[in-house]
């Protein structure tokens, strides 16, 4: 049985960082938030797997090559379409996507339940509603929502957002999906909402947890930025290690900050941190 299960999107980032773009040469990276999140998982110790769609194309075997190199386990599904591509524009802090859906279009009529078995915790990442609605109760789930669950409003989420053990959105998906202007207000109602662990990401700003128990604010710790691309994802699957693995929230707060702030410093979605730079990191700035 697989620690993880990571669902969602499968992509190749065509990675243009410069400030002139006309001059700058695209560069191939593997990426998706759900295969980002499997190898940010994987290099933190856990038995991750990814389950999305890809075509047979040289895309799809970017996309396999890397899973395989980071040892995730592909339960990928091959389909006669493209796989899905985003032309990414990227400079320090601003990012501009382009996407292609491609292949991942077949999310919408994925069955998940022959897969709930298959690992001890499911991760969807940024899914399409249809996926949100199958998830049962009583399982260990998180949910980053991504622009597409974050059209809808709290009152037609509210009745799958219950069975999300760990919802992890940005602040602007927070407060688009509860119409507050104050994401402390936003994590309130997604708690009384029903969601055990709520932990708004904030950027720069580091990230907000809050629980029926407790409300806290961790400070960043701000690596010099070369590209965010993936940040998102490095932070919610060093959040997901640590919980996995016994960690207090607190601690799995600062996991995440510190992988977020590894994966910015370099080119790529699947920039993440490694066991050993998060222990060192974590030495430095923690202890």
């Amino acid at each position: 049985m697989l620690d993880v299960l990571s669902v969602g999107n499968a992509n190749v980032d065509l990675m243009i960082n410069s400030k002139r773009v006309v001059t700058a040469t695209p560069v191939l990276m593997p990426g998706g938030s759900a295969c980002n999140f499997a190898v940010g998982c994987s290099r933190l110790g856990l038995d991750a797997g990814y389950l999305g769609f890809i075509g047979d194309d040289d895309f799809g075997r970017i996309i396999t090559g890397a899973l395989k190199k980071e040892g995730v386990t592909s339960l990928a599904k091959i389909v006669k379409q493209m796989t899905g591509f985003v032309l990414v524009f990227t400079y320090k802090r601003f990012k501009k996507f382009i996407k292609h859906v491609g292949a991942n279009e077949n999310l919408k009529s994925l069955v998940l339940k022959p897969y709930l078995s298959k690992s001890r915790h499911l991760h969807l990442a940024t899914p399409p509603l249809e996926l949100l609605k199958q998830v049962p109760s009583g399982l260990s789930v998180s949910l980053d929502p991504g622009a597409t669950i974050s059209s809808f409003k709290l009152g037609d989420l509210a009745p799958y957002l219950k069975n999300v053990k760990v919802f992890i959105p940005n602040e602007e998906e927070a407060l688009m999906i509860t119409g507050r202007r104050d994401y402390h207000l936003a994590a309130f109602d997604l708690v009384n909402a029903g969601v055990e662990i709520v932990i708004i990401k904030l950027g720069k700003g580091g990230c907000y947890l809050a629980t029926k128990d407790e409300c806290t604010k961790f400070r960043n710790i701000n690596f010099r930025v070369f590209d965010t691309t993936g940040a998102g994802d490095a932070f919610c699957s060093a959040f997901i290690s640590a919980w996995l693995k016994g960690k207090t929230l607190s601690e799995a707060c600062k996991w995440a900050i510190i992988s977020s702030n590894v994966c910015v410093t370099k080119l790529g979605a699947q920039q993440s941190a490694t066991i050993k730079e998060l222990n060192e990191i974590y030495d430095k700035y923690y202890s």
